[in-house]
This record gives C-alpha cells, structure tokens and sequence, in this order.
C-alpha cells in the first residue's frame, strides 16, 4: 500500500522547493512576464526565508 507522508520543510530544502516553485510557476511567467510578482524569478535565498519564517510542508 502506498503512504502519503507530510513532512515540515528545514532550510536544506530550499534547493529542492526551489526548483520545484521554478517548474511550477515559469508556465505561467512565461505567459504573463510579472517580473515583480512571479514565484518562478524568486531566488533559493528567498525560498529559504521563507521557510525560515513559516510553516512550509513536503508531501511525499
């Protein structure tokens, strides 16, 4: 049987949360160009702040 697990991200995760908040919303950059606002331009330092500064989870 497959398992869902809910795991809170740490700092070390920023560079995978990164590449995946990249993949995710470069799509939708690509279509728009929102150079302020789009989460795909955001750097790995920004991602992990923001995990620094909230609860961020991994579904694995």
């Amino acid at each position: 049987m497959n398992s869902v697990r809910l795991v809170k991200a740490v700092r070390e995760d920023a560079e995978l949360l990164h590449g995946l908040q990249r993949d995710a919303f470069m799509p939708l950059y690509e279509r728009y160009r929102d150079d302020d606002t789009s989460p795909a331009l955001e750097s790995t330092e920004i991602v992990a702040r923001k995990i620094a500064d909230s609860d961020f989870f991994i579904i694995y």
